[in-house]
């Protein structure tokens, strides 16, 4: 699965996720993209109400 630009946005504007962030998490998850979500909610950069947002956004 690729990651969208409107998700890298959305990442970044809604969520205030850095692009070192992003990039880092994008790197975690390169065997299993889809759980990009997880990574950034089990590592504390989102929580539950933005995990739930970005699953929505994800699917």
């Amino acid at each position: 699965m690729v990651v969208s630009k409107n998700l890298i946005q959305l990442l970044k504007k809604e969520f205030s996720l850095s692009a070192e962030q992003i990039a880092w998490g994008l790197k975690q998850t390169e065997a299993m993209p889809s759980y990009l979500p997880v990574i950034f909610w089990q590592y504390g950069l989102i929580d539950t109400s933005q995990l739930d947002r970005l699953l929505d956004h994800w699917g």
